[in-house]
């Protein structure tokens, strides 16, 4: 898409959730590291974008931003997201700890 289009886009948004779940195995010095994860996503989108630029011949830099930059902990699933046929069933929220805070510090663009 950015190869047909670089001149109509401006920004591309990069989104990141993380959690100390499947994608870590529950490891706090995997946790820890996820903004590392950041930093490769931020090097391949520079990469990406300066390579379309290069083809297009043009001094335009395309942006890239996250949204929706944060760790997420909630619950998951069919079990969490069945209410059992009950009336307003209480949604799960999110429980945060040092290991998040932790993380979410060093991720530099959140």
């Amino acid at each position: 898409m950015l190869e047909r289009r670089y001149d109509e886009v401006d920004a591309i948004s990069l989104p990141c959730c993380y959690g100390n779940g499947e994608e870590t195995g529950g490891d706090t010095t995997k946790h820890l590291a996820m903004n590392l994860a950041m930093n490769r996503q931020i090097e391949e989108g520079i990469a990406v974008c300066d390579l379309v630029r290069g083809r297009w011949r043009t001094d335009k830099t395309v942006w890239l931003w996250f949204d929706e930059c944060t760790v997420w902990n909630c619950a998951r699933g069919r079990k969490s997201d069945d209410g059992h046929r009950e009336e307003a069933p209480h949604l799960p929220e999110d429980v945060y700890n040092l290991e998040d805070t932790l993380l979410v510090g060093g991720c530099s663009t959140c």
